[in-house]
């Protein structure tokens, strides 16, 4: 686990989850960045104790400037065969890491494990759960997946091979890591992906992330926007390197996909206009 934090107010939750964990074979690298609040002390009460967990703090803050930066650096230190960029408030069911561990010995060829997701708030109530997928994925297959009705985009649950992630380079880098996470896994899901049936992880939607500020804030608006037409520009570029069996199913799917990317990226496009619009009038 590679695990930024700024946040304090979740963060004692995070690091429970973690420590939890069924399957105890892991490591944690936890890595504050820079922040105004005291960190430490939680980590020190929840697993300062735990030699499996390591803490180091950046001597400036990296997120305000690059978020991707500094999971990158992140990335750089890690010497497990896989990793996992979790979150300062998101939470872990108790046997995540066990049924992940499962996929991999399943599927070894893949270089992406996706677990099912719930959307929860900042009292932990559930607002939204992920859908439900096939246990394995082509990449072509897992690009259509991403259109489900009530797919939930996020990081957390999402664990990377290593060596795969740091030869592509590390986390495809977006201002404001705005739809990193998803290029990221795309650009990952080339050799398949392998999915969880059950629910395992909690991503928190607090108020407090980056992307639930307000569209007054004129920087991050107009950071969005550029995030967006950059992450359409990786799809494209991505979607022409996609190679497949040149069945008429594949060739339907395929189509379906760029289609699709046509329209999420048309409709991210047009919502950040009008919120440009409506900062500019500000």
């Amino acid at each position: 686990f590679l695990l930024p934090a700024y946040k304090a107010r979740f963060f004692e939750e995070a690091l429970l989850s973690i420590k939890n964990q069924t399957y105890r074979d892991f490591k944690v690298i936890v890595s504050d960045d820079c922040s105004p609040e005291e960190l430490k002390p939680i980590y020190d009460k929840v697993c300062g104790d735990d030699p499996r967990f390591t803490f180091r703090r950046n001597e400036e803050n990296m997120g305000s400037k690059s978020l991707v930066s500094h999971w990158n650096l992140l990335v750089d230190i890690c010497d497990t065969e896989w990793l996992i960029m979790a979150g300062d408030d998101d939470v872990y069911d108790p046997t995540f890491l066990d049924e992940m561990d499962r996929l991999s010995e399943k599927y070894p060829k893949v270089d992406l494990l996706h677990a099912r997701a719930r959307v929860i708030d900042a009292d932990g109530e559930v607002i939204k759960k992920d859908a439900l997928y096939y246990e394995y994925v082509c990449q072509l297959d897992y690009l259509e997946q991403l259109d489900f009705y009530k797919h939930v985009e996020c990081m957390g649950n999402n664990i990377l091979r290593t060596i795969a992630l740091k030869d592509k380079g590390g986390f495809v880098n977006l201002p404001l890591a705005w739809g990193s996470d998803m290029a990221t896994c795309n650009m990952m899901s080339i050799s398949g992906v392998a999915n969880s049936g059950e629910i395992l992880f909690g991503f928190r939607m607090s108020g407090l992330n980056i992307s639930s500020q307000s569209i007054e804030n004129k920087k991050i608006t107009r950071q969005k926007f550029s995030a967006c037409c950059l992450y359409d520009d990786f799809m494209i570029d991505l979607l022409k390197r996609i190679k497949f069996e040149g069945t008429i199913e594949n060739k339907m799917t395929y189509n379906r996909v760029v289609k699709q990317h046509r329209q999420r990226t048309a409709g991210f496009l047009m919502w950040q206009s009008v919120s440009l619009s409506f900062v500019d009038y500000l």
